[in-house]
């Protein structure tokens, strides 16, 4: 079974440097979506959860920095790798970038084989999220089915033995019971535990 191409968002409000991104990413076998301007890259990158944004930094409005910044901060997006590409060249320009939370910067005019070797390790980071990603998920299920399973007999175990320990017992039949007793409260605690692994892993 044959796996669909990765999608990659090309923004860029110069439309020679847009199609020919495009052009060089078809010819890679990637699906590509264009956005002219950052606004509609925000929409799109919602929409349609490319694989890979690559990003032009200065553009009106909206700068790729700005874009940037904003798709990090939006859970729906932050997963998303971008690579900001641009004609600024300072290492204070690049520091920008990464600390708006792109995973690469690249320079104008780029390398159209770097272009394409620094596609790939965003793709396969994003590869390696998705999996962890799914994993989680799996996790979490996994987790509230086991809690799921163990709260409501352990609670009836709790509240019996509770109520056989107000009753006169022989002296083997109590140290017993309690020792059921402090187990059960040792999984209340475990479950609890688990809960918050739960809420963490959301």
């Amino acid at each position: 079974m044959s796996l669909s191409p990765a999608t990659i968002l090309v923004v860029d409000d110069d439309q020679d440097s847009r199609e020919y991104l495009a052009l060089c990413f078809s010819h890679l076998n990637y699906k590509v979506i264009q956005a002219t301007n950052g606004i509609q890259a925000l929409t799109l990158a919602k929409s349609t959860q490319p694989d890979v944004i690559v990003l032009d930094v200065v553009m009106p409005d909206l700068d790729g920095y700005q874009v940037c910044h904003e798709l990090k901060s939006d859970e729906k997006t932050a997963h998303i790798p971008i690579i900001l590409i641009t004609v600024l060249r300072k290492l204070e320009d690049e520091i920008r970038g990464f600390e708006a939370g792109a995973h690469d910067y690249i320079s104008k005019p780029y390398n159209r084989a770097e272009l394409s070797a620094r596609i790939t390790a965003a793709l396969r980071v994003k590869r390696l999220q998705d999996q962890l990603l799914h994993r989680n998920e799996a996790l979490k299920e996994l987790l509230k089915v086991l809690q799921r399973d163990i709260t409501d007999p352990l609670t009836g175990v709790l509240g019996r033995t509770t109520l056989m320990l107000r009753q006169p017992l022989t002296e083997d039949v109590s140290e017993g019971l309690h020792t059921i007793e402090t187990l059960a409260k040792r999984i209340a605690k475990l479950i609890k535990h688990l809960d918050k692994e739960i809420k963490d892993i959301s």
